[in-house]
């Protein structure tokens, strides 16, 4: 998942509207993408598999005014870099504009979805 969302950061920051990779691990990409379309940072994606077993992935991208939508992104999922956030902890971060992705007893979730569950968990990604 790493993987994908550097290479969409680097699509953003030079002002691509359209970026293509090969990914590391298709499902996971596929659940970043999903997630990322859902939320509003991408436009669109889309996969084709023409090329032996590879299966490239073409992302677009989503501006306003000319601006990066995905301006902030932050791994956290790391081995030196464990954080945890209960419920009441991510009830502060909803009054913000940004996504927070985060590992949790029932999979990985959005702190949206987590909020509705009232429960926490550990982060993986930050999204602005």
């Amino acid at each position: 998942m790493d993987f994908t969302l550097k290479l969409i950061k680097i699509g953003y920051n030079g002002n691509r509207g359209l970026i293509r990779f090969y990914p590391k691990s298709f499902k996971k990409t596929c659940f970043i993408l999903n997630l990322l379309y859902k939320e509003g940072y991408i436009l669109s994606y889309f996969y084709n598999s023409k090329h032996l077993n590879k299966k490239k992935f073409n992302v677009y991208l989503n501006y306003t005014n000319n601006l990066p939508i995905l301006l902030l992104f932050k791994n956290f999922f790391t081995k030196n870099s464990m954080l945890y956030l209960k419920y009441k902890d991510l009830c502060i971060f909803s009054e913000f504009n940004c996504l927070i992705i985060l590992s949790t007893i029932y999979g990985i979730k959005t702190h949206y979805e987590a909020l509705i569950l009232k429960m926490g968990g550990r982060i993986m990604f930050f999204i602005q």
